[in-house]
């Protein structure tokens, strides 16, 4: 709700100081290339249900030892008990492997958002000689937040929601919250209001500097953009790899119990 707010907020203030309407960015010309700049719709189920089959096998092999060596019950205790962490540690592991991914597929969205951004500068730019003389101008992170989540994500949600059904919503809601927390990372490079409130002259001469400096600053932040997307997903996988350890951990305990009673 907070996010929503925020976003709406952004909206209405660039809108009204600059004449800057965010939903005039979105075409369909952008659809098409954030539809061919992210990859995760086209694997997300086979990136899942590998690791699950091949678990699943695993499980059946183990079984097949258990039979040989200790017997029908011992093999079919296993096999009921143990399937449940099985299809569980597959499913974790696939949510890992599917998170780098998608890791990626972030990398793209910020350089299209910053690619955008810019064209939004010099659309600010170009109007200057028609803004009020007391206008505050908005800082580059503000822009770029609205960006991102007026223009990008909604149309990765699209996306995602169309071209897989079932776990499309799951999908679009971890990468929206990877991109909240990666932008949460460079806001101190993107956050020039300090220097908006300092600069001097007349409204055109505000606007320029503030565009030039707003380039600048998104230069700056493309080098760092790949590590902060990183450092937020390995954040992220974190808690679902210690409970990948922790289940695994018990599945192969079962089996090492059954087979020594």
């Amino acid at each position: 709700m907070r996010k929503k707010t925020a976003v709406a907020e952004i909206k209405l203030s660039l809108n009204e100081k600059l004449g800057i309407n965010f939903e005039s960015y979105r075409n369909p010309e952008l659809n098409r290339r954030i539809a061919n700049l992210i990859v995760f719709p086209q694997y997300a189920f086979k990136i899942l249900a590998l690791p699950i089959g091949i678990f699943m096998l695993l499980h059946l092999i183990l079984a097949g030892f258990l039979y040989s060596n200790n017997g029908l019950w011992s093999s079919l205790i296993f096999l009921s008990l143990g399937v449940v962490f099985c299809l569980g540690n597959g499913t974790l592991y696939g949510i890992i492997r599917l998170l780098n991914v998608i890791s990626k597929d972030v990398k793209s969205i910020f350089a299209e958002s910053i690619n955008i951004t810019r064209i939004m500068l010099n659309d600010i730019k170009g109007r200057a000689e028609n803004l009020k003389s007391d206008i505050q101008l908005p800082s580059l992170f503000d822009i770029v937040y609205g960006v991102l989540f007026v223009v990008i994500v909604p149309i990765v949600t699209d996306i995602a929601q169309r071209k897989i059904p079932i776990i499309g919503k799951w999908l679009s809601a971890r990468i929206e919250s990877i991109v909240t927390a990666s932008l949460r990372g460079l806001e101190g490079i993107l956050n020039n209001s300090k220097f908006i409130d300092k600069m001097v002259g007349s409204t055109e001469d505000k606007v320029s500097n503030c565009a030039d400096t707003g380039n600048h600053l998104l230069d700056a932040s493309v080098g760092k953009i790949s590590d902060i997307i990183d450092g937020t997903c390995r954040k992220a996988t974190k808690p679902i790899k210690i409970f990948f350890a922790f289940t695994s951990f018990i599945y192969f305990g079962l089996f090492c119990l059954i087979v020594l009673f």
